[in-house]
């Protein structure tokens, strides 16, 4: 009878457990390796001795209980703040905040026979490159599949071999993960005398959310300046090499943001942080410095727009690394300053591209649509005789506040569509006053009147010089800028024609006259009794 132990000596050695492995799994891939080692000095070393006792008639190997085929189940799951152990092809049990979405395609390595120690052997000295540049060009995956359920993605029946992993999509704030091998078969880690035909995956995906924010609530003015900001999380991307540190930096790093020509125009250079430290622009096109900006011209004839590129170097990259490594949940943060240049609803949206896969593929990471609003106020002028033709000639100035406008200082408001600040009404009594901040839009919200911490603006008009024959206005009048205020009639503002008690008596008239008739009566009065006075005393001489 043979002996079953000469005819286990005899199989080929068991897959290595490195084979479940990334680009970020070597040190574990070191281990698993000289156990698979070990394992088999140890078997040629019973089957010597198994001989020497006169076991040498023992049946020949046999593959037959080698699995022909294995299922791999895959949990796609985000990477946390600390790394856990690499993964050993065994159930982890259920798992909370996977993935769904993300696009797996597995391609089986060719030439590799898992069935024999040489397979083995060549397995064993493949990384995910490198049987990727084994797989020719045009080669259809053995099966696709999608995360879903929880982010699983299962791959039933593979034929025995070696399969090279590819995540080919991911849903938006997701960053793909490299690619990886499974060994199908593998050796089972808690059974090394067993195989593992349904494989347990658990790859991580650093996720990255990316926000955009901008500060215009102070900015009343076209032509003045506004900041946006955009914030991205740091990639967390295992270090392959072990834990010291954590994460390594990503191998590229780039935010676009896109802007109107006509409507914003870029100042200075834009402010980069990893975390707390502040990046250093590049003036020698990358060569030192932390990030170089690039602007790319783009857009149509009729609204042409300006993309900058902001493009960490190697050494901005690290920066990131030090961060990530120093806070797990610090963050990149680019602020550009604009200057807005005309009344515009301006919508801005940015960009960013966490790896050089998001690049080459341009798949981006969007940030969230921020909004700053910038609009006009038709003024409507009016006489209290409406007999009144021409309303042309009244002036106005515009302040940011009641108190302001009752001072009636220099502080009023000087857009770059006026930069005198006065306006002149038309002989249809408007003017419509451009370049103003919404009054109910600030920092991309809604604001309320009256609300705690709203940052609604209100308006007020003082009139500088009044209609022709008119009284000029004793008090503020306010407004509001909105979606209908450049086009509004409901509001007028009024002026006193001077009527009534406004009217005073006029040099040469009915007034004037009326005194003069008095004095000449007082005068006769007093000649004639001059000349009583007179005729009465020469009588009294005679």
């Amino acid at each position: 009878m043979s002996d079953p132990r000469r005819a286990r000596t005899e199989l080929p050695t068991a897959p290595q457990q490195h084979l479940i492995t990334t680009t970020k799994e070597k040190t574990m891939t070191h281990r698993k390796r000289s156990r698979g080692i070990l394992a088999s000095a140890v078997a040629l070393l019973s089957a010597a001795a198994l001989a020497v006792s006169g076991a040498v008639a023992a049946q020949a190997a046999t593959l037959d209980n080698v699995p022909t085929k294995g299922t791999v189940h895959i949990t796609k799951l985000p990477q946390p703040a600390d790394l856990g152990p690499a993964a050993d092809g065994l159930d982890k049990g259920p798992q909370t905040g996977g993935i769904d979405g993300v696009t797996f395609e597995a391609y089986k390595v060719p030439g590799i026979d898992l069935g024999t120690n040489a397979g083995q052997q060549t397995a064993g000295t493949l990384t995910a490159a490198s049987a990727a540049a084994l797989i020719p060009g045009g080669t259809t995956p053995a099966d696709t599949q999608s995360t879903q359920g929880g982010g699983i993605a299962t791959f039933t029946d593979l034929p025995r071999g070696l399969y090279l992993f590819k995540e080919t999509g991911t849903p938006a704030g997701v960053t793909p993960s490299g690619d990886f091998l499974v060994a199908v078969p593998l050796t089972d880690p808690t059974n090394e005398d067993a195989w593992l035909s349904d494989i347990y995956v658990y790859p991580k995906n650093a996720q990255v959310a990316a926000q955009k924010t901008v500060d215009d609530a102070a900015t009343l003015e076209v032509g003045k300046n506004i900041d946006w900001t955009i914030t991205t999380s740091i990639p967390r991307n295992p270090n392959p090499n072990g834990t010291d540190p954590q994460f390594v930096a990503p191998d590229a790093y780039r935010i676009d943001d896109t802007l109107k020509n006509s409507e914003l125009e870029l100042v200075g250079t834009p402010v980069v942080k990893a975390g707390d430290t502040t990046l250093s622009a590049s003036t020698d096109g990358g060569v030192t410095g932390d990030f170089v900006v690039t602007p790319v011209a783009g857009g149509t004839a009729e609204e042409p727009t300006t993309t900058y590129q902001i493009l960490l170097t190697a050494d901005g990259r690290a920066k990131l690394a030090t961060a990530i490594n120093a806070d797990a949940n610090a963050e990149v943060t680019v602020t550009l300053t604009t200057t807005v240049l005309k009344s515009a609803i301006i919508n801005n949206t940015a960009n960013v591209f966490p790896d050089q896969k998001a690049i080459t593929n341009n798949k981006p990471i969007p940030t969230n649509n921020a909004i700053s609003k910038y609009g006009s106020y038709q003024l409507v002028k009016k006489s209290t005789d409406s007999s009144v033709a021409d309303l042309s000639g009244a002036q106005f100035r515009v302040y940011a506040s009641e108190d302001a406008a009752k001072a009636g200082g220099n502080d009023y408001l000087k857009p770059s569509t006026n930069t005198d600040g006065l306006w002149t009404t038309d002989a249809s009594g408007k003017v419509v006053i451009d370049g103003l901040r919404y009054s109910n839009w600030a920092d991309n919200a809604t604001q309320i009147e009256g609300a705690d911490g709203s940052k609604f603006q209100r308006y007020w008009l003082v009139e500088t010089k009044s209609l022709d024959n008119h009284q000029l206005l004793t008090e503020p009048v306010s407004f509001t800028v909105g979606d209908d205020s450049a086009t509004q009639t409901a509001q007028t503002i009024t002026n006193q024609k001077n009527t009534g008690g406004f009217v005073l008596p006029l040099t040469g008239g009915t007034g004037t006259l009326l005194l003069t008739v008095f004095g000449i009566a007082i005068l006769a009065a007093v000649i004639i009794v001059a000349r009583r006075r007179r005729a009465h005393e020469e009588a009294a001489t005679k």
